[in-house]
């Protein structure tokens, strides 16, 4: 089944393995780093809070003392603010490899069901003259086609496109406050 939604292609980059790999390469990240220290030492000074504050929680059994320091623990953003300073997320070489991934993932799929992937960036754009080639004194352009991933073939360039005779058709009538 070909990959059609966003859905779609976290499923698959979950069957991967790569989602499992990522995962416990930035928790081994994040456990070696000063924000692990950081994230305990602020739960132990909640925990530690709540106790002082509400006596009664040192009488009752330890399921029930467990599910309110819990509960009182969900009410920070402790988590979430850890993981807001986790540097992974901004490290160049860790996005390209998710998007590395992803490409591979989207390739392979399309591979499998017969389309043109050669080339193809990530973004659904394929080149067909590289950056580099060309200078802007050239007097070919550049050209960049966007790839429908609904079809099997590439969309057609706008030059290819047949025109009509009617120089009017299509154009948008001008609306404006001086009519």
């Amino acid at each position: 089944m070909p990959i059609d939604d966003p859905a779609q292609l976290v499923e698959e980059f979950k069957k991967s393995g790569e989602f499992d790999r990522l995962r416990r390469e930035l928790l081994a990240q994040f456990r070696s780093s000063d924000a692990m220290d950081t994230l305990m030492s602020r739960v132990e000074d909640i925990v530690k809070e709540r106790l002082a504050s509400d006596q009664k929680l040192h009488y009752v059994p330890e399921t029930v003392m467990t599910r309110e320091l819990m509960q009182e623990l969900d009410r920070y953003p402790l988590v979430e603010r850890a993981a807001s300073e986790t540097r992974a997320f901004t490290d160049p070489t860790f996005t390209s490899g998710i998007r590395n991934s992803i490409k591979t993932i989207l390739q392979d799929d399309r591979r499998n069901e017969g389309k043109f992937v050669d080339g193809m960036d990530i973004d659904g754009i394929e080149e067909e003259t590289p950056m580099d080639e060309g200078t802007p004194e050239d007097d070919e352009t550049r050209v960049v086609r966007f790839v429908n991933y609904a079809r099997s073939e590439p969309d057609l360039d706008p030059r290819d496109e047949p025109t009509s005779e009617d120089p009017h058709e299509g154009v948008a009538p001008k609306i404006g406050l001086d009519d």
